[in-house]
């Protein structure tokens, strides 16, 4: 119950709708049926929910908030919209191509799910259907870092919810496919990878469970860094944090993710999403001619933008 009502106010919502409901037969019913709103029956649920958010997911990754800016590419008699990030300098503000405020090339962080065919990135396509169930793996990924699962060169980049973010470790947990709500509802319940992010976030806050859990709370929702004003008072129980402080904790720790692609050991990070939603065509190479046209076309299909991330040679 608690991993149905994960989000914020959901089991609220849902206890006021259930007492609406038995109301509407008549107010006997109702009576009768008071005792399963006890306190000590719900508790155990209103437990979990705690579990839940004390060891919350924060993965804030760059977004494009106006595709109308996405630069317009002509090739071999068709219009992509394409962003070569091989041609921007580092240090360039993204937003004139769309990213939410604050994005540059160097501060650029993707979670994507790498494919070998473009029958594989339809899969994906299908079961990112809102009325369905979709549990993947993703990499997360800088420009600077960009190992991918397999070393793959083709992908999508993915986003979900922080609260349907079911972990995220810097090694693959080999979760396999075809996972599912249940597999999901063990993640978020009784996982060691989801302590990665909360740990590094207490730690550089002096949070302890219960302040991470207002905290994760409070923002858990926030669909980009940026929403985080840098110059607001956060009222954590007693303690006062400002947006930056905050944020720069959240950008430590979900960079603890590319520790191991920094020291060099290759091998990529696993960050599981469920009910995702696609928001670019990613492609390992250093221009669109090198872009096979079946993944071309999947991208014109889908009216995706095409991420061009460069690659190097030495991985």
């Amino acid at each position: 119950m608690a991993a149905l009502f994960r989000h914020k106010d959901d089991f609220s919502i849902a206890k006021i709708i259930a007492k609406a409901d038995l109301k509407g037969v008549s107010d006997d019913f109702y009576n009768s049926h008071l005792e399963a709103f006890n306190n000590d029956k719900l508790k155990p649920i209103e437990e979990a929910l705690e579990k839940i958010y004390s060891t919350g997911q924060f993965i804030f990754t760059s977004k494009v908030i106006k595709k109308e800016l996405i630069p317009q590419v002509e090739y071999e008699g068709y219009t992509y919209k394409v962003i070569d990030f091989t041609k921007i300098n580092k240090d360039t503000d993204l937003t004139k191509y769309g990213f939410a405020p604050g994005t540059t090339s160097e501060s650029l962080r993707l979670l994507v799910h790498m494919a070998s065919t473009p029958r594989a990135l339809e899969i994906v396509d299908c079961i990112s259907d809102a009325a369905k169930e979709s549990f993947l793996c993703t990499s997360y990924i800088s420009l600077e870092n960009c190992i991918t699962y397999c070393g793959c060169t083709f992908g999508l980049s993915l986003e979900a919810e922080n609260i349907n973010i079911a972990n995220a470790a810097c090694e693959d947990q080999g979760t396999g496919c075809k996972k599912n709500f249940e597999q999901f509802k063990e993640m978020i319940t009784i996982n060691d990878y989801r302590k990665l992010i909360p740990t590094t976030i207490k730690r550089i806050l002096n949070l302890n469970e219960s302040e991470y859990s207002k905290l994760y709370q409070l923002l858990a929702s926030k669909k980009y860094l940026s929403q985080i004003r840098d110059d607001k008072i956060y009222k954590i129980g007693e303690k006062e944090l400002s947006g930056n402080e905050i944020k720069k904790a959240i950008q430590t720790a979900q960079d603890e993710l590319l520790i191991e692609q920094i020291e060099g050991k290759n091998n990529n990070n696993e960050i599981n999403l469920y009910n995702i939603k696609i928001n670019a065509l990613v492609a390992r190479v250093k221009s669109i001619e090198e872009i096979p046209q079946e993944f071309l076309d999947f991208a014109l299909i889908h009216d995706l933008p095409i991420y061009i991330l460069g690659y190097d040679e030495t991985i």
